[in-house]
């Protein structure tokens, strides 16, 4: 499959590289990158019998979820404590 004359599989892997680079510099958009990029791959492995890539990926996927929730959690954590240091002062 090609996109634009290029095989739609180094326009993801390009991709997953952003969402590394995402991760590296602290960005929570690192992880909807993920979602998306271990979706295709999800699908990509079971469409030419991969399975245990396919399998990777889901798990992939999962810690991208639990990675999302993760660090919703902190924000708001990080809010509660920075209202209550303002309320102090």
């Amino acid at each position: 499959m090609e996109i634009l004359g290029i095989k739609i599989t180094w326009f993801i892997m390009i991709i997953s590289m952003t969402g590394t680079v995402f991760n590296l510099m602290k960005l929570k958009w690192c992880f909807v990158i993920g979602l998306f990029i271990n979706s295709f791959w999800i699908y990509w492995n079971f469409s030419i019998k991969e399975y245990p890539l396919a399998i990777w990926f889901i798990m992939l996927f999962g810690t991208s979820i639990f990675g999302l929730i993760k660090w919703h959690k902190e924000e708001n954590i990080q809010k509660e404590v920075f209202k209550r240091l303002k309320k102090k002062k």
